[in-house]
């Protein structure tokens, strides 16, 4: 949060008295938005404001609007290291209404993480049932439009596990992942590492019930389930595999929203 607030006059100007520490100033208006380091601050006796970005979408389980869904923007962000290397956090939520609609209007810009709660039911440690945590980027202006309910589906999954298995549910999870494309100028990339674009987790794993997962787009991805037996420290993954979601397989299941793949054997 803010130490100070100092309102510009009605020509713009304003005075920030001497500081004995390294700071940073943020400048908000509603036309748009300025972050600087104090050296950069000093630097530039005339400060052009960037226009706000904004994120926009629409959630759907299933066929239905995603209603009273929480979405959460979070981004850590490093403004310099003229003087020191300080960090501002930025973290803003809304809820979606009976459309399933939810807009953020004033987004600085840069990449965000996103985070979705589509099923806040309480498991395990005491934690969401299924969340999706997504990178998204916005450059100034932009009005970036997100899960457009006509190109989403809700995948289901089956899962066979034998009877005879006793299973720690609060122990054991279903992730869906899709990679970033590769970029050769990556320095992670050309040490052959990946990166997320997008996982989500779901913790409401029971016997007799599918795995599904709200609102996955076409693309590929990979599945990660982690079975835990009951008195096992160690938990069983079995195994990652690949799946592809297609347009076509969408507007197929388009009138129930719903996505059904092989059933998957433990």
């Amino acid at each position: 949060s803010a130490t100070s607030t100092i309102t510009a006059d009605s020509t713009g100007r304003f005075h920030i008295p001497p500081q004995n520490e390294p700071f940073v100033c943020f400048i908000w208006h509603e036309t748009g938005y300025a972050e600087l380091m104090d050296v950069e601050l000093y630097q530039q006796p005339k400060i052009v404001l960037k226009p706000w970005a904004a994120i926009q979408g629409t959630l759907h389980k299933r066929a239905a609007p995603a209603e009273n869904t929480k979405v959460v923007l979070l981004r850590n962000h490093e403004i310099s290291t003229h003087s020191e290397g300080l960090y501002v956090v930025y973290q803003s939520t809304r809820t979606t209404g009976t459309d399933g609609a939810f807009q953020f209007d004033r987004v600085v810009a840069g990449e965000w993480e996103e985070i979705i709660t589509w099923d806040d039911t309480r498991v395990g440690f005491d934690q969401p049932a299924y969340l999706q945590y997504s990178s998204v980027s916005v450059v100034p202006g932009q009005t970036l439009i997100q899960h457009p309910g006509n190109q989403a589906a809700t995948v289901r999954i089956p899962l066979a596990i034998p009877e005879e298995t006793v299973v720690d549910w609060a122990r054991s999870s279903a992730q869906l992942i899709a990679w970033k494309p590769v970029d050769p100028a990556d320095d992670d990339n050309r040490r052959g590492r990946r990166r997320i674009q997008e996982t989500r987790h779901g913790f409401h794993l029971s016997r007799g019930k599918s795995i599904e997962f709200f609102g996955v787009q076409p693309g590929d991805y990979e599945l990660k389930i982690v079975i835990s037996r009951s008195g096992d420290p160690v938990e069983s993954l079995l195994g990652a595999r690949s799946l592809t979601i297609t347009s076509e397989m969408i507007q197929k299941n388009a009138t129930d929203g719903v996505v059904d793949l092989a059933e998957i054997a433990v």
